[in-house]
């Protein structure tokens, strides 16, 4: 561990970084990017938070609004809060500078318009103690509209043998509830500049093939749905998305290749009623496959989306 943190100073010292008195257990990057209205609830979770070790890594990300204005104020209450401004490039660009600059043992995420609830971090970092030899771990986490705080398992943390079953289930990664050890990003690229949608996506998919991952169930992190900042309805390529180079011959787990198909036909329902260009782009250019099956997977989702609105009494 010592070697480790002489390891992180020197990098630090390198970039010509002002060097904390004692580094941090764990640095929380935040993208912030048009959040102003969210923003304030985002740091004040952090905040709260009842593990104290860390700190708050603010990427203003050239926003137009308040945001970065948001983050320069929170930066002069707490010594614990560093932020940066740069020109917009996009959420990956903000990530990806955000670890660059971190100095803690472990890089824990969040979006700017989500928040945690207080012991979101204390059980990453107990967790990091019970599985010693792991470098990425999860929490359950739900959203703003459900609230389901239920977890999908009764202990603490579990090894996760069978990553796509569970993100199948709806139980996978998400950008506000991961944890990354500090080595990650010096072993493996981390979020691609390349993709406006999906980058999330591909990095966990190469995460989950390279790393022990464990993921602590309850749930901790609370993700907002909002539409007007639908990463979807910004996509004006699908050359840019995930499931553009995605080649799902080459997927030989069978669950993972069913997960991307869902994945795939979600953009394509998506992209019916924004751009639909793109979406015979899409079908036509790249996945001539998918065309037999989209009316049953629209079908389907209509479906669903009506038992929701319309359920049995």
């Amino acid at each position: 561990m010592n070697e480790s943190l002489t390891e992180m100073r020197t990098d630090l010292s390198s970039r010509g970084e002002v060097l904390p008195s004692t580094l941090p257990k764990v640095s929380v990057i935040v993208p912030v990017y048009k959040v102003e209205k969210y923003l304030p609830e985002c740091i004040e979770s952090v905040l709260a938070q009842t593990f104290t070790d860390f700190e708050l890594i603010l990427v203003d990300d050239g926003s137009p609004d308040n945001s970065g204005k948001i983050c320069d104020d929170y930066a002069t209450r707490d010594s614990r809060i560093r932020v940066f401004h740069k020109e917009n490039g996009g959420v990956s660009s903000a990530r990806n500078l955000g670890i660059e600059k971190a100095s803690g043992e472990w890089i824990a995420l969040i979006d700017g318009d989500d928040h945690w609830l207080p012991k979101h971090l204390a059980n990453i970092v107990r967790a990091t103690s019970l599985f010693p030899s792991a470098k990425v771990f999860y929490t359950g986490y739900t959203n703003d509209r459900t609230n389901n705080f239920s977890p999908i398992r009764k202990e603490f943390a579990f090894e996760v043998n069978d990553y796509w079953d569970l993100a199948l289930k709806g139980n996978g990664i998400c950008s506000s509830c991961v944890c990354l050890h500090t080595s990650i990003p010096k072993e493996t690229p981390m979020f691609r500049l390349d993709l406006t949608h999906g980058e999330d996506l591909e990095l966990w998919r190469r995460l989950v093939r390279a790393y022990q991952v464990v993921m602590i169930p309850e749930c901790t992190a609370i993700y907002r749905i909002c539409s007007e900042n639908s990463a979807v309805s910004s996509v004006s390529n699908p050359e840019k998305t995930i499931i553009w180079d995605l080649d799902f011959a080459l997927l030989v787990d069978a669950k993972e290749r069913i997960y991307f198909t869902r994945v795939y036909y979600g953009f394509l329902f998506r992209y019916v009623p924004i751009h639909p260009s793109y979406f015979w782009k899409l079908i036509f250019q790249k996945h001539f496959w998918a065309i037999g099956g989209f009316p049953i997977f629209w079908l389907n989702t209509n479906l669903q989306r009506l038992k929701r609105k319309f359920p049995k009494r």
